[in-house]
């Protein structure tokens, strides 16, 4: 059977959406400092096309307290094992700033430790949800969705984490509490699932977490970033994952970034 897996850290939307394709059990709200979903849940629906689906909700990955971080990521690899063909889709948060480092650990880690049954790259989907305003689109347009995140693994050599990442589409959803509650969005996310193949796959290695990844993923950034910006002689017009490290990290603004790289005398 097809399972639908979406998986992104907490308050991206993942059950909400879930809910859109058929769903009727994924509780979804706000919470304080930590996610709403708990454990692997699963639910079998029926698409507008017919088609009979796994719904498979996972926690969000990365919370505050390292505990339930671990608890998150033994989750995940409970669901990654399930016996079924997937389509993986990765939810992002919109945010001002684009993608968050949680979420650029996250997609990092996953892809290390899966692959297809005949050891190719495991193709994700991204999807941008709650985006708020013209200029957070704008972001994910240029540096996510422009070229299936090409622009945004550019450039990001950062010891400990691979981002030779696999991406088939991005998906950008504008928020609309219209569209949530009376189920709006149903139509975009069947049309997402229906161009997609499902893959089978399995694990190489055990998906291991913790808020350590995180912190050691910050500091390798940083210290990328401040070797950008010491750089001289670079021609104006950066252009992929350089500007957007510049961006994310608050050295530049979206409009700004070909100053800020014009040749130094």
């Amino acid at each position: 059977m097809t399972a639908i897996l979406l998986f992104g850290n907490a308050g991206a939307g993942k059950s909400t959406l879930l809910n859109q394709l058929g769903g009727t059990k994924f509780k979804s709200g706000a919470t304080f400092r930590k996610g709403y979903t708990k454990e692997v849940e699963e639910e079998q629906v029926t698409l507008s096309n017919g088609q009979t689906v796994m719904l498979v909700d996972v926690p969000g990955l990365f919370e505050p307290n390292e505990d339930n971080t671990k608890n998150n990521a033994l989750q995940l690899n409970a669901a990654l094992k399930l016996d079924y063909d997937f389509k993986l889709f990765f939810i992002m948060k919109a945010d001002n700033r684009g993608p968050s480092d949680a979420e650029m650990v996250m997609m990092s880690k996953i892809n290390e430790c899966i692959k297809t049954v005949d050891g190719s790259r495991v193709s994700f989907r991204v999807i941008v949800n709650q985006i708020m305003s013209d200029d957070v689109s704008k972001i994910y347009e240029d540096y996510v969705a422009k070229d299936n995140c090409k622009s945004l693994f550019e450039g990001l050599d950062i010891p400990g984490f691979s981002f030779d990442i696999k991406v088939d589409s991005v998906m950008l959803l504008r928020y609309s509490p219209e569209d949530v509650s009376c189920g709006g969005f149903k139509a975009k996310m069947e049309k997402e699932v229906y161009q997609h193949s499902e893959e089978h796959i399995h694990m190489e290695k055990p998906l291991e977490f913790t808020n350590n990844d995180l912190k050691l993923y910050q500091m390798e950034f940083w210290e990328l970033v401040k070797k950008l910006t010491r750089t001289k002689g670079v021609i104006a017009g950066v252009a992929g994952g350089a500007g957007w490290l510049l961006y994310h990290a608050g050295k530049a603004t979206h409009k700004n970034l070909t100053k800020i790289f014009e040749k130094e005398e």
